[in-house]
């Protein structure tokens, strides 16, 4: 048997056996900052993380940056971004795209928690009374909020095509007056619930309905009850909003790496955040429930409220476009994020570098195989973006602190926003 046939067997065996539900009670939380240890001091082999970012580095792969924690600790941690660097130590703010679809997940928990949604079943044209509403019928007034989470809503909507194809319904959206009465007026083309059909324009909806039930901003809800209590900084996230100013549902968020794995954090100790039940336990095990079972792009992947599952290897990521990722492995007490560049993947590089290096850190009978590198499926891409995209949050900064704005922050070694929509 080849060595890379044995590490996929081990690998799998390896994350079957691991006891489910059985996570570690940590001994602090990283409200304040997060703690770091050797990546052997957790049981995890330092030479093949090494491994990894040797290959991303020699394979010139466009990743911004990666951080591994293992039992609440970093255990692994990369800037690769040239220009933060220039900057920072440590990279700031970074658009996630479509991981901003988890956080209005979970904010729809907490509302459902709090009892201002009364369930995943509410219809959703009830939180929308005061708009005329086009192509109103039966399907369309059978809209739930659980179709909206499992992208199953059954409106008309073509997103799984390349964001530069004229036909996508993500760029017309962008550029109507009115984001929600665009979503809520396009017309049913199947059943809801019936179909998986990926809609950015659902997920502003439930950014929407967060507004009216809670009768206040989708940022200052999710400071009060989500980001302030697990650390994550005001003057360290920004927003996009849509002209009627409300925060973008589908994506337009922006937090800093280190913020992204204490999202992560979260989830992986089942809502709870020192002591306090962030949001409740059984919404995080409804939300990273398969409920969707895909069979096509991207392969491996079911869906389900709003999170990529991936089944094989006990995994629930947020993607983002671009290469943003939030992984979470509880089987092994894994978060681990990448941020990235890379827009037109041939394959699903993250979850290659994922099973290959770090969840292969993980496996003591390892280091008993073999000393060398792991061998690594070659078709992880090896495309660079054009070198505007190198440069691709100038323009956005520009427009969100000024030119003179943005000298002082890199004059002043300061944190920049990166504010992409």
């Amino acid at each position: 048997m080849r060595l890379h046939g044995m590490i996929v067997i081990l690998l799998v065996s390896f994350l079957t056996v691991q006891p489910t539900g059985t996570l570690i009670t940590p001994d602090y939380y990283p409200t304040d900052e997060w703690e770091s240890t050797t990546p052997e001091e957790q049981g995890m082999n330092s030479t093949i993380l090494d491994m990894m970012d040797n290959y991303i580095e020699k394979e010139n792969l466009a990743i911004d940056s990666i951080l591994v924690i293992k039992n609440g600790y970093i255990i692994d941690e990369a800037n690769l971004d040239p220009i933060f660097k220039l900057i920072s130590s440590e990279p700031g703010p970074h658009g996630i795209y479509s991981c901003t679809k988890n956080i209005i997940s979970t904010l729809i928990g907490i509302a459902i928690d709090q009892g201002l949604i009364s369930s995943v079943n509410h219809k959703i044209l009830d939180f929308f009374p005061d708009h005329a509403i086009a192509n109103l019928d039966a399907y369309k007034q059978a809209i739930t909020i659980e179709n909206l989470l499992t992208m199953t809503s059954g409106l008309n909507w073509t997103e799984m095509v390349p964001y530069t194809d004229p036909a996508n319904t993500f760029n017309i959206w962008k550029t109507s007056e009115n984001w929600v009465q665009f979503v809520l007026d396009k017309p049913m083309v199947t059943e809801p619930g019936s179909v998986f059909n990926y809609n950015t324009g659902a997920s502003h909806l439930l950014s929407a309905i967060i507004q009216k039930v809670t009768g206040d901003s989708t940022l200052r809800f999710a400071q009060k009850y989500l980001f302030d209590p697990i650390g994550i900084k005001q003057g360290d996230i920004f927003w996009a909003t849509d002209p009627q100013g409300i925060e973008v549902g589908g994506t337009g968020l922006a937090l800093t790496v280190q913020d992204m794995a204490r999202y992560g954090y979260l989830y992986l100790n089942n809502g709870t955040w020192d002591g306090k039940q962030v949001v409740s336990s059984k919404w995080v095990e409804l939300s990273t429930k398969a409920y969707i079972q895909r069979e096509s792009w991207p392969y491996g992947y079911d869906y389900a409220y709003h999170w990529w599952i991936y089944p094989d290897l006990g995994i629930h990521v947020a993607m983002g476009y671009g290469g943003q990722r939030i992984f979470v492995i509880p089987d092994v007490e894994l978060v681990v994020i990448f941020t990235a560049k890379i827009y037109n993947p041939v394959s699903d590089w993250a979850i290659k570098l994922l099973s290959n290096y770090i969840i292969a850190a993980e496996i003591p009978e390892f280091n008993e195989i073999s000393k060398t590198e792991p061998p690594i499926h070659r078709e992880i891409t090896r495309i660079k973006p054009p070198v505007i995209n190198e440069f691709v949050f100038i323009s956005p900064l520009i427009t969100f602190l000024g030119i003179s704005g943005l000298i002082a922050a890199i004059i002043g070694n300061k944190r920049i926003k990166q504010p992409i929509t």
